[in-house]
Order: structure tokens, then sequence, then C-alpha cells
């Protein structure tokens, strides 16, 4: 078996230097003139033999943990669109907040620690149609990091987590969490019937309710300005709205780490996570100039907005 031409901390440092291409062809290209520099099969080769790997995460991340300070943990998943994606291994078919629909693309959720200054990825996961649910998941990421050792002050989330499940399951950990309920979700007050939440009275300042199937926690109502009311929970009895607040603020961070990394314009891997396969993220998006007087759709899962059509090239026969 032949040697390898390149190593990983290879490509990784053609991924720091690049300012906006990240194929094996522009590795290949960007590489000393010598007799032994590695072409772009040996890039490929290589991305493809490494897979996905959580642990090479957490070893980098590890040492820049501070176990004093007061971290938060955050998961969340985002859909990196692949929209001309076809035989590209780990695409299927997911929800994307950012188009509020179902689009094609890769699915990840990733774990986030936080102090509110630092921001260090933890752990990921790869959803896949067909194999483990999100939050089946979600369990094995609170899970691992459990056993990591790791001590939150809060466990932070998405609404989509909040099941009966998950919420016993951090109960079980003995970890505190906050998360977004549905409007719909079944609770009661004071020994009352059985209603919805929305049609319970919860305070700014937080009421403590009984979740069907869970058991008590504490809800605040929230009404932003521009989106429609909120409702956040916490198995912490003596949480405040300051520390809601300060707890809400920094389970935005994941939002803000997962947005540096946009997947329609020429976003090719998640670096910020260490996830890196030629399979599914090593290939540079495209973006059709415009031209006045036609537009069509470059695909039907793709952004609404309707895009200008350059002028077909006219051959000579």
């Amino acid at each position: 078996m032949s040697e390898r031409k390149c190593c990983p901390e290879d490509y990784i440092q053609f991924l720091i230097a690049s300012p906006g291409r990240f194929s094996c062809a522009e590795a290949g290209r960007v590489q000393p003139q010598t007799a032994e520099a590695p072409a772009h099969d040996a890039f490929s080769r290589l991305l493809t033999e490494l897979g996905p790997d959580p642990d090479a995460l957490w070893r980098e991340a590890q040492a820049l943990l501070d176990p004093a300070a007061d971290g938060v943990l955050v998961l969340d998943d985002s859909t990196l669109d692949k929209p001309y994606a076809r035989r590209m291994a780990l695409v299927g078919w997911h929800f994307s907040g950012k188009h509020k629909k179902v689009v094609k693309g890769i699915n990840l959720l990733t774990l986030l620690w936080t102090d509110g200054d630092r921001h260090v990825p933890l752990d990921y996961r790869i959803y896949q149609n067909g194999g483990p649910t999100k939050n089946q998941l979600f369990r094995d990421l609170i899970r691992a990091a459990h056993a990591r050792g790791l001590k939150p002050r809060c466990v932070c989330f998405d609404g989509w987590y909040a099941s009966t499940d998950n919420l016993k399951e951090l109960r079980r950990l003995g970890w505190t969490f906050l998360t977004r309920l549905k409007w719909n979700r079944r609770v009661r007050q004071d020994f009352g019937p059985v209603r919805r939440l929305q049609d319970a009275a919860v305070a700014a300042e937080g009421t403590v309710l009984h979740l069907t199937g869970y058991g008590p926690v504490k809800v605040f109502r929230v009404v932003p300005p521009d989106r429609d009311t909120e409702y956040w929970a916490s198995n912490d009895a003596a949480m405040g709205p300051l520390a809601r607040q300060r707890w809400t603020e920094a389970s935005w961070r994941i939002e803000t780490c997962q947005a540096d990394c946009p997947s329609s314009r020429r976003w090719v891997g998640t670096r910020r996570i260490g996830y890196h396969r030629r399979d599914g993220v090593a290939r540079v998006g495209r973006v059709v100039p415009a031209a006045p007087r036609r537009h069509y759709r470059r695909n039907r899962m793709s952004d609404n907005l309707e895009v200008s059509v350059p002028p077909r090239a006219r051959t000579r026969r």
C-alpha cells in the first residue's frame, strides 16, 4: 500500500489559509511545486478515509474549557443546504428554519459550551433519515457530556427537543434546563383541570405549572415585539426573570456560530465544529451571474427569490 502524500494537518492548514475556496482541487493547486507535492486525488482519498470523529473535536475543545467559569451547554441543529446534490452522502430532506420548509441538505446537531464570551463546540452528531431520531441523538450528546465530567449551570435547547423523555433524562442527570414549550403543551395549574399552555395564566416573572408527563416546571411568558408569544420553561423553581434572560441570550450563541458558516454561498464545511468530508461538504457553491428580463428559479428547493439567468452562449456550427 502506497504511503500518503498528505496528512490531516495539511488540509487543516489549507482551510485556515484559504479565503473562500475549500475544494480538494484547490488544495492540490496551491501546494508547493515539488516532485512530492500531493495532487487533489490525495486530499480526496484522505477525506474519504477520515470519517466524522466527534472524539477528535472533544480532544481539541477540552483544553479550552474553564471548569471554574459559569458555562452553559447549548444544543441545536442546523441544515446545511445542498439543493443540487443527487448522490452525495449524508444528504437528505430536512426542515430548515432559514427557508421555513423542507430542503435537501445535511442535518447537523451541535453541542456548544459558552460562558458569554467564549464559544467552544464540544460535540456533534449527524442526523440521517432511517437512523436514530433527533431526540435519541439529543440524549446521546447529553449523556456523553455528563460522562466527560461537564457541570453546566444550565442546558439550553430549542422547543423541538423539549420532549418528555429528554426532560426526564436531564432531570436524571441532575442538570438545570431552559427550553421553549409550544403553546399547545398540556399543563395543570393549582390542581385544576388539564388545559393548553396558552390558556393558563402565565406571568412574565414565572409561574409554576405541572407539565403533563413530566412534573412541575416554572414557565415564563415572553412577548417579543416582532414574534409570537413564547413560553420558556425550566426545572429550576428559583430561577428569576433576569436569570432566564441571561440563559436565553446565551442560548442564541449557537445561532451566531452557525450563521458564521452560511451553507448557500461558498460554504463547504463547519470548520468551527471540525467536520470535513468530501462526500457531503467539500464542494464550492456557484453564484449565477445576473442578466435582465429573464428569470428562473435555480432549483425548486432553493431560495424563493427568483434569480436572473445569464444569456445562453451562442455556438457556431
